[in-house]
């Protein structure tokens, strides 16, 4: 259910953020991998960036996953280097020790880009979330506010 909620959120992102373009911008499409998982890109111009992305994560007792959508904006510092702020918003779905949570996750972060090449971009960024979750069986609610960092490297399609 949480996959298909995230899928949603994500096409209704898409659809938004690519009718923003105006005739003669450059739209690029790019496919990378984040710190643990993968993502898609959509890079109006040089400030306005779109990702998709899925993350997982595997312990001893439990399994996380997670589908989001992020935009950011972009500010050039050099020609190879930029700066972005931007927002994500996220599906969470766990499963630890035979218990189902699944859940919200928000946040802002401010990061770093490098063009090591025209089409290869290397990221990190970081910033504060907040997390809403849900235990399926009980009902029991918790939130909590935690700092995130990323990192990925994407290669775009001009």
């Amino acid at each position: 259910m949480v996959a298909a909620r995230g899928l949603l959120v994500s096409l209704v992102f898409l659809a938004l953020l690519s009718s923003c373009a105006t005739a003669g911008q450059q739209v690029a499409f790019g496919i990378g991998v984040n710190t643990v998982g993968g993502q898609l890109d959509l890079r109006l111009d040089e400030r306005w960036l779109g990702e998709l992305r899925y993350v997982m994560g595997e312990s001893d007792d439990a399994t996380s996953r997670a589908y989001s959508a992020r935009a950011s904006r972009l500010f050039a510092a050099t020609p190879r280097l930029h700066g972005y702020l931007g927002a994500e918003l996220a599906a969470v779905s766990i499963k630890s020790q035979g218990r189902r949570i699944s859940g919200a996750a928000s946040g802002a972060f401010a990061g770093v880009e490098f063009a090591t090449l025209k089409a290869v971009r290397l990221r990190v960024d970081a910033g504060p979330y907040s997390l809403l979750l849900k235990e399926a069986a009980t009902g029991t609610s918790t939130s909590s506010l935690v700092f995130v960092a990323n990192s990925a490297i994407v290669y775009y399609f001009y």
